[in-house]
């Protein structure tokens, strides 16, 4: 099994490289070879940018927010809210995951959350329509004289 995992997540990459065995099944072995190749962020950025095609994944400071998974639970709330509070669509599917959850082998309708340390997902998407952006009306930059 090959995974992404890049040379300058060397804290990911210490990780596997310590477990008691680098195989995550009888039958996968786990190998990094963008990791071994010592390949960055950069160089990750530099081949996207190079292709005829955009993927159009937001990049802040070089950190692609959404990545492979928009709103995998593993991200930071942070991280995850933020995402919510700017594309409202992409949390409707991970909170109509949460509300369908089966337990034994029953549908509740209790639902459940993929982490229990945070707000779920509902609850993330039902806080960003309460709040506005309370600078959306002011676009105009003040007057000054700076350059005078």
């Amino acid at each position: 099994m090959m995974t992404g995992i890049r040379a300058d997540e060397p804290r990911r990459v210490v990780k596997i490289r310590h477990r008691k065995s680098t195989s995550e099944s009888k039958w996968a072995t786990m190998l990094m070879p963008l990791a071994d190749a010592g390949v960055g962020v950069q160089d990750v950025s530099e081949f996207w940018s190079s292709q005829p095609f955009d993927l159009k994944l937001p990049t802040i400071n070089g950190r692609t927010l959404e990545g492979n998974c928009d709103l995998c639970f593993l991200k930071g709330a942070k991280q995850v809210y933020s995402i919510i509070a700017s594309d409202r669509p992409k949390a409707e599917w991970w909170a109509r995951m949460e509300s369908s959850v089966v337990s034994g082998g029953k549908f509740t309708g209790d639902g459940a959350r993929f982490r229990s340390d945070r707000p779920s997902y509902q609850q993330m998407l039902d806080y960003s329509d309460t709040q506005f952006d309370m600078f959306a009306d002011q676009d105009e930059a003040i007057e000054c004289f700076c350059g005078d």
